[in-house]
């Protein structure tokens, strides 16, 4: 953006040290833009594949616009980051309008220009040189939105033409439908998925981390909930792309699944990570949908966790997913009923670890030593210090001791991480 003009020699360095401070706070950026589309962009809230997304293309759009800002020109094709590219098909895999897409990148541009402008007012003092500055930024932000929302609206139309050809948006559809608990014509949903809905339904979750960005290995998604299929039974399987890197499926069998064992450890390279999560047997179209959400909060349950586990059940985990529907509230409790006992130190977490185990063999110091692989002195002696550092006898409210013991277990080592 040059004109006959020379252009003020301190414009350069002034934009420079303002991109140069954006970029320093890029990852807090990019959480901060995507709480602010999840508050504006209906149901996105619900959909936690698209925010994981959605927080890596605010990321990666974001540095992409302080490049064009640097180089003072918008370019005639704007590269669209893989993280972007990610987040519009998974748009079209859920069947969500062009429009709302690009209204988020509308939204999430706009909150950037601000924050720009914020900085060029805390770096520059000369009232003229903030108005040339504040000029160009706002001249290539018109210029730089106006051309990637063509790229994603042809990116957009391109993908979904390409689903329209398969049957894939057609299954996506039924399943948002079902999900939504629409009324179906069971017959049509059946025959439109080529899967029983009337029989009994276990839900899995799939999802990939590590590896390359730009990758998408819904190849090894839908391999590894094959396998978990074929360890489930061999029931028939479902598969749906939620997005790049995560797979909706579900596993329908015409007995009852009322003891589903955790599936094997996944294969394949570490450098891409494969979760799951399972959620409970349930049978018919309600069970299709309820198996589902229990699969969704295991998930969450499990992305509380430090290092976030291979794979979870959601039979193991509804009692936390219960305690961490307000994770606020569950820190409050935590703090409120450990107090001492509840500090994040190696020792105190030794103690809490042992007085859990304590609990959960019945008082049984012997049971409790055996299982840790401790003397029982030792057990003694931990169960006397937890005791201390509560300031109360165990024998009170010994519920609500538990609870606070697995929440401590969970919430206390995601904050360490």
């Amino acid at each position: 953006m040059e004109s006959d003009d020379a252009p003020d020699p301190r414009l350069t360095p002034a934009l420079r040290d303002a991109v140069t401070r954006m970029r320093a706070a890029l990852d807090p950026l990019a959480e901060r833009l995507t709480d602010h589309l999840v508050a504006r962009i209906d149901s996105l809230a619900d959909e936690p594949e698209i925010v994981d997304d959605l927080t890596r293309a605010t990321r990666e759009g974001t540095d992409a616009w302080l490049e064009v800002l640097l180089a003072r020109e918008v370019p005639r094709e704007v590269a669209i980051p893989a993280a972007t590219v990610a987040v519009a098909r998974a748009w079209v895999r859920r069947n969500r309008p062009v429009g709302s897409l690009l209204r988020a990148h509308r939204l999430a541009h706009g909150v950037v220009v601000q924050e720009m402008l914020s900085q060029l007012r805390a770096a520059i003092d000369d009232p003229q040189l903030l108005g040339l500055a504040s000029e160009t930024l706002v001249e290539l932000s018109f210029g730089y939105i106006d051309t990637l929302s063509a790229g994603i609206t042809e990116l957009y139309l391109g993908e979904r033409a390409r689903l329209v050809r398969s049957a894939e948006l057609a299954r996506a559809e039924v399943v948002e439908a079902l999900l939504r608990e629409e009324p179906v014509d069971v017959d049509a949903a059946e025959r439109r998925l080529g899967h029983p809905l009337r029989g009994h339904h276990v839900a899995l979750l799939l999802w990939a981390e590590g590896g390359d960005p730009g990758e998408e290995p819904l190849s090894r998604l839908e391999a590894e909930a094959q396998r978990i299929a074929d360890h489930l039974g061999g029931g028939r399987l479902l598969r749906i792309a939620a997005g790049g890197r995560l797979l909706w499926a579900w596993v329908a069998a015409d007995r009852p699944l009322d003891d589903v064992p955790p599936p094997p450890p996944a294969v394949g390279p570490d450098e891409v990570r494969v979760h799951v999560a399972l959620g409970a047997p349930a049978e018919g179209p309600t069970g299709f949908t309820r198996s589902h959400r229990d699969a969704t909060e295991a998930r969450r349950v499990a992305g509380l966790a430090a290092r976030t586990p291979r794979a979870v059940r959601y039979r193991d985990v509804d009692l936390l997913a219960l305690m961490t529907s307000d994770a606020d509230r569950a820190r409050r409790f935590v703090e409120t009923r450990l107090g001492a006992l509840g500090e994040e130190d190696d020792q105190t977490r030794r103690v809490r670890v042992t007085l859990r185990t304590f609990l959960e063999e019945r008082g049984s110091h012997v049971a409790a030593a055996r299982r840790l692989g401790v003397h029982e002195n030792t057990v003694k002696y931990r169960v006397r210090r937890a005791e201390a550092l509560l300031g109360r006898p165990l024998g009170d409210d010994p519920l609500a001791l538990s609870a606070a013991l697995r929440l401590a277990d969970l919430l206390g080592a995601a904050e360490q991480a």
